[in-house]
């Protein structure tokens, strides 16, 4: 009995070390802030203006937003533009097939939803709507602005950000910005074969 009583208070003492250990251990992690903001459901105005103040200290000449689902309900981006560095160019990469399913394959069907948001003209703006030739596939996947030597990653499409899902805006190293940028100049600089496979544009000014 006095065995069984001795084990278990050893049991209980060995128990509670390792709880205060592991209370040290937690207590020692230190979460640094990360560069750029997780995006919860109902936070889309933090996130709005988390851009909004990356736009304006980092925007130069030109914006360049790849986002294969990009539409237009997608137009309030622009008019961030518009506010936070209006002489910069944008310049939209996306997918043939999102505008052929939106029925947005023209310069006008962006029009009309801009001059809904906005009674000013949008910024200098080029759409880029890409296909590989024969196909309805997608060809790019992950979304991201870049400027000069600035970029973000972005988890979601612009018009669904803090939108009932979780997602993340996150800064990107000056290596990996020119990285992204050197990639996606091909399509910008429409490239008719890009990695084996031709690629068709259509393209419209706004």
């Amino acid at each position: 009995c006095e065995a069984i009583m001795l084990s278990t208070e050893m049991a209980v003492a060995v128990i509670a070390r390792s709880s205060t250990i592991s209370l040290d251990i937690s207590a020692s992690i230190k979460l640094e802030p990360p560069n750029g903001i997780i995006v919860c459901p109902g936070t889309r105005e933090q996130a709005i203006q988390y851009l909004r103040k990356w736009l304006r200290a980092n925007g130069v000449d030109y914006i360049k937003y790849c986002d294969a689902y990009f539409g237009p309900a997608d137009l309030e981006f622009l008019r961030l533009v518009l506010s936070e560095c209006p002489n910069c160019k944008v310049l939209i990469l996306t997918s043939n097939k999102t505008l052929k399913e939106k029925n947005a394959l023209s310069g006008d069907v962006f029009l009309k939803h801009w001059n809904k948001l906005v009674e000013q003209d949008p910024p200098e703006t080029e759409i880029f709507a890409i296909g590989s030739d024969g196909d309805e596939k997608i060809l790019i996947h992950d979304r991201w602005i870049l400027t000069k030597g600035a970029g973000l990653r972005i988890g979601t499409s612009f018009n669904s950000l803090g939108d009932g899902k979780l997602s993340e805006i996150s800064e990107m190293e000056p290596a990996k910005v020119a990285w992204c940028e050197h990639h996606l100049n091909k399509f910008y600089n429409k490239d008719r074969v890009i990695d084996g496979i031709r690629i068709s544009y259509s393209t419209f000014t706004l």
